[in-house]
């Protein structure tokens, strides 16, 4: 026969144990619920790997986290994160790294001695020495930056705002374009070309006295008031610093036949007048000065009788100035003089041949 023992157990004591897990678990959940949502949806904190553990991270290892990573620290300062010694521009870590290294136990002091007769000698204490704190001394890192992009580093650019080759060290390349040939008494155009000026830049036009600037910016309107070889540079300037010569563009100028042709009217109105015998020609004794200090003018002082004169067939007449003061005061030519053609010297720009009719 079996027998069966008698338990203490009853149906209501499982159920409430059962009902006061289920509550745990729900309770775990809902703070396990809670973490997530704050870790995933919080705000972040920087830290910074720390490789050489002297509490400065590198700037350039950076993670976003709720809670710090393992190896990781607040601080991102450190310019060698291989080496404890250099971790930031001040040597903070360094000095404390040195000295976490060179601190030392003090030494023991050494027990008295007997000598041969018995008497304790005298303690001599040991002689400290001083404890130099060793420090590296941190290189500054010079960074070679580029700010205006043109390839040139700052150090070395002197135009560090503006593009240019390094050829012209890292500064533009402005040229002068102005035409090789002009006449006198008739405007041409100068322009700056190839570099890009930009706001608030100045240019200072340069001349020769001889040139005359009706504007004055990029681009230069100019007239030349004589014959020969003008020259033309510009200087460029600005607020920040940016000054640049621009080297020098010759101009030749000439003058047209039909003007020199009026230059000399006032010659042969005086002449046929003075040949006639004309009363009150003062006046024009006047102009046909004044028309020969403007001939003088035009075809540079001291220039007067280095230009001959050939007439329609060919045949030379005379040099210029005989030819004036002989020829066209003199009465033997009464008007309608023509100027045909006028000759140059490409290497000095003079006039060296005047062809009438």
């Amino acid at each position: 026969m079996s027998i069966i023992s008698p338990t203490n157990k009853s149906p209501k004591n499982g159920l409430a144990k059962k009902r006061w897990l289920l509550i745990l678990s729900l309770f775990i959940i809902f703070l396990n619920l809670i973490f997530f949502i704050w870790l995933f949806t919080g705000e972040k904190t920087e830290y910074f790997n720390d490789v050489d553990k002297d509490g400065f991270g590198d700037p350039k290892d950076v993670k976003m986290a709720k809670i710090r990573p393992w190896g990781y620290v607040d601080i991102g300062s450190d310019t060698d994160d291989n080496n404890p010694c250099v971790p930031d521009s001040l040597g903070v870590a360094c000095k404390a790294f040195n000295a976490s290294k060179t601190t030392a136990a003090p030494p023991l002091d050494p027990q008295p001695t007997a000598d041969v007769i018995g008497t304790p000698t005298a303690i001599v204490p040991p002689v400290k020495e001083d404890v130099i704190e060793e420090t590296k001394e941190v290189t500054p890192i010079i960074e070679n930056n580029d700010s205006d992009g043109d390839s040139v580093a700052d150090k070395s650019d002197t135009c560090p705002t503006r593009k240019g080759p390094s050829s012209n060290k890292g500064c533009p390349e402005y040229q002068i374009s102005l035409p090789s040939e002009g006449f006198v008494g008739e405007n041409f155009d100068v322009k700056i070309v190839d570099g890009i000026l930009e706001p608030g830049d100045k240019v200072n036009w340069i001349t020769d006295s001889n040139i005359k600037k009706i504007t004055s910016a990029r681009e230069l309107e100019a007239m030349g008031q004589i014959v020969g070889m003008h020259k033309i540079s510009a200087e460029l300037s600005n607020s920040d610093g940016f000054e640049m010569s621009l080297s020098n563009k010759t101009i030749f100028l000439k003058i047209r036949p039909n003007v020199l042709a009026d230059i000399f009217r006032p010659f042969y109105t005086y002449g046929s007048a003075l040949s006639a015998k004309a009363t009150n020609i003062s006046v024009l004794k006047n102009n046909a000065d004044v028309a020969k200090v403007d001939l003088k003018k035009h075809i540079k002082d001291g220039i007067l009788s280095g230009a001959n004169v050939y007439d329609n067939t060919g045949g030379i007449v005379n040099d210029l100035e005989t030819f004036i003061n002989a020829d066209i005061i003199g009465g033997a030519v009464k008007g309608g003089l023509k100027v045909s053609n006028v000759k140059y010297s490409k290497k000095t720009g003079k006039i060296t041949e005047i062809h009438i009719q």
